[in-house]
């Protein structure tokens, strides 16, 4: 089993505990649920790691535990979701271990104003995947603009073998001035740490400031103003530091249909490095949400483009475009099906040898079918592509089929 850094694991466990004590001396029966879910399955899958080298296709089998514990008294709520995650193949390749943490507090002050508290710990060889995407639940189409959730996944350490470590915490405060007028603060810490060879650690500070204006009942409109310092753990990697400005919009199309998009610019200022003077970027930044809800199914899509640091060791424009479709085609079945194309590239002047361009591309479906309240069984496949510059790697291409089985649900 993998070794996970100490300093991060004591950080993450406090984070954590900090916010379920916020809550939990008052608790009782009707606000505390809680739930373990066991799932078990079998895959058949081609080059797991996205690796250059090949193996070849192999069967593997996995286990997953992911205990969540609620407290909601209706002006407090605390989520608190972990996961341990285990996967075995036949052959070519080492058992890997998998694991998360993450909680999340809101806390309504006043009819006016709330706090937003969040934390995470997650720790898993890089494969492109997400272990607490869609944990926590959400109270409908979030405020114009509202950043983007962090871990954000780099995927320039996607097909090498290692670990990736990252903690984040981030605060927030929303205030309604009045019927009309609105305001948001966001701050985030983020912490990744890698394994993988000549990879670089880095932290992230992030803070923002949103305005929001109502102007029908439908649309509103708002300012965006933020910043972000990426810093670096190996000397020879250049810290940097940018801040932002959007213009925002959110309308409701109709009943089911909804749309929020921000626009604006991004202006970067690299340190200098041995090889390079200090550089500075302006570049576009974008946050586009489109989103279709109803009884029976849910669309989104998805587009976030930003600098971000990555594990090469320096900042680089980031686009990720991301569609999820989920149809309920009975009260015991439902269908869900994604997609995601990422794009890391480079943002100061360096040869694409260098630091060439990643992209990474995967589609997905599962069909899922409650066989009683406590039991549900799944078929799912998926194929995933990452390329780089001169080089093409082969799919990575997945059947599979388990059951999931949920423990203390309707307490």
């Amino acid at each position: 089993m993998h070794k996970i850094d100490p300093s991060v694991m004591q950080a993450g466990a406090v984070a954590a505990a900090a916010c379920g004590l916020i809550a939990c001396p008052a608790a009782s029966a009707q606000e505390l649920r809680g739930e373990v879910t066991v799932s078990a399955g079998a895959v058949i899958v081609d080059n797991p790691y996205l690796e250059t080298n090949d193996a070849g296709v192999t069967a593997g089998a996995n286990l997953q535990v992911q205990p969540r514990l609620t407290y909601d008294n209706s002006v407090t709520r605390v989520d608190l979701v972990a996961l341990a995650q285990g996967k075995a193949y036949a052959d070519s390749y080492d058992f890997e271990d998998n694991y998360a943490v993450s909680t999340a507090l809101r806390h309504r002050f006043s009819d006016r104003m709330q706090l937003r508290a969040t934390g995470g710990l997650t720790s898993n060889v890089a494969r492109g995947t997400d272990l607490l995407g869609g944990a926590f639940p959400t109270d409908g189409p979030a405020l114009p603009g509202t950043p983007a959730p962090l871990p954000i996944e780099d995927i320039t350490v996607i097909g090498q073998r290692g670990r990736t470590t990252t903690l984040s915490l981030g605060t927030g405060v929303d205030w309604t001035v009045d019927a009309r007028n609105q305001l948001s603060f966001d701050h985030t810490f983020q912490r990744s740490s890698f394994d993988q060879p000549n990879t670089s650690n880095y932290n992230i500070y992030q803070g923002e400031a949103r305005y929001t204006r109502v102007l029908t009942e439908r649309t509103s409109v708002g300012l965006i103003a933020g910043y972000q310092v990426s810093d670096f753990g190996d000397p020879l990697s250049p810290d940097a530091g940018s801040v932002l400005g959007l213009a925002s919009i959110a309308h409701r199309l109709s009943e089911a249909w909804s749309l929020s998009a921000s626009v604006g610019v991004n202006r970067t200022r690299i340190d200098a490095s041995p090889v390079q003077p200090r550089q500075t970027r302006t570049t576009l930044a974008t946050r586009v949400n489109l989103c279709r809800r109803d009884s029976r199914e849910t669309f989104c899509v998805d587009l976030r483009r930003q600098p971000q640091p990555a594990a090469t060791g320096s900042v680089r424009n980031s686009t990720v475009i991301a569609a999820n479709y989920s149809y309920r085609l009975s009260e015991r079945d439902n269908v869900t099906l994604g997609g995601i194309y990422s794009r890391s590239s480079a943002l100061r002047d360096i040869g694409p040898i260098i630091d060439g361009p990643t992209d990474f591309i995967g589609v997905r479906g599962r069909y899922t079918r409650r066989i009683s309240e406590r039991l549900s069984g799944y078929a799912e496949a998926s194929v995933d592509r990452i390329s780089g510059a001169n080089q093409s790697i082969e799919p990575r291409k997945l059947i599979g089929v388990g059951v999931s089985y949920t423990f203390g649900r309707g307490r």
